[in-house]
């Protein structure tokens, strides 16, 4: 996405967050059997259904409880906004009907 990184919420620059789903994207990368889409994350701040997966993983996969809720919050607004771009396109598309 062409998001610039100023533009992208703190809690999806948060150092832990990251360091934590960058961990779990290697080990998908890694893992040849894994079919999840996380797999095709490009980048861990971008607004995909691939990232969106990327951070359910890491929620599940997090031991901590302040971590899992720091991840949680981060894969919620990455939702709200593929969401919002959804309603927006189909808003559009009817009204070019």
């Amino acid at each position: 996405m062409d998001e610039k990184k100023s533009d992208v919420p703190a809690k999806l620059r948060s150092r832990r967050v990251i360091r934590h789903v960058e961990t779990c994207l290697a080990w998908l990368q890694r893992d040849r059997s894994s079919i999840r889409p996380a797999r095709r994350t490009l980048d861990l701040v971008e607004f995909s259904w691939e990232s969106h997966d990327l951070y359910t993983l890491a929620m599940d996969l997090a031991e901590d409880d302040e971590l899992r809720v720091l991840v949680s919050q981060a894969r919620t607004m990455i939702l709200s906004e593929l969401v919002t771009r959804s309603e927006s396109r189909r808003l559009s598309r009817s009204r070019g009907s």
